[in-house]
């Protein structure tokens, strides 16, 4: 998807994001075993003309893999299931270009493993039940942060 944008006369910012998914999944006996990925990437091409002209300007977040693996145990009306996943979050648009705020190019995409483990079951025929716990690490990720009420930019936190 390509997108142009021209907020106020004063930049022009052009995305592109790709996103390519593939799932296979593996029934036996009680069991389903399912694998994927997904692979992800980014690029933005932007010009800002004030306070002076700076040309074009690019960025490009790599290709970056996603993968899942879960599995799902089937017991009478109940399964328990657990997953194991990784995510990719290039930055948005505003974060490499705060109106008000440098240029941040040099912001890396945000990465984190999600870990899930849930159980799922029907009792007495009408009652359904569905418990979920999961653990997500962000690895790396920016906090807001605004200065002179109106100034953004976007620090990595830990």
């Amino acid at each position: 998807m390509v997108k142009t944008v021209n907020f106020f006369q004063d930049e022009t910012i052009r995305n592109r994001q790709s996103l390519l998914f593939a799932q296979v999944a593996l029934d036996v006996n009680d069991f389903s075993f399912v694998a994927g990925t997904s692979i992800n990437s980014l690029n933005i091409n932007f010009e800002r003309f004030i306070p002076q002209p700076l040309g074009n300007q690019k960025r490009k977040f790599a290709n970056k893999l996603a993968p899942r693996l879960a599995l799902l145990k089937k017991i009478n009306n109940t399964n328990i299931y657990a997953s194991v996943a990784k995510g990719f979050s290039p930055p948005t648009t505003e974060e490499l270009l705060p109106r008000g705020g440098a240029i941040n190019l040099q912001l890396a995409a945000e990465d984190g493993i999600n870990y899930d483990l849930g159980f799922r079951g029907t009792f007495f025929k009408t009652l359904n039940v569905d418990v979920n716990a999961f653990l997500f690490r962000l690895e790396k990720y920016y906090c807001t942060k605004t200065r002179c009420r109106r100034w953004k930019f976007f620090p990595e936190c830990r």
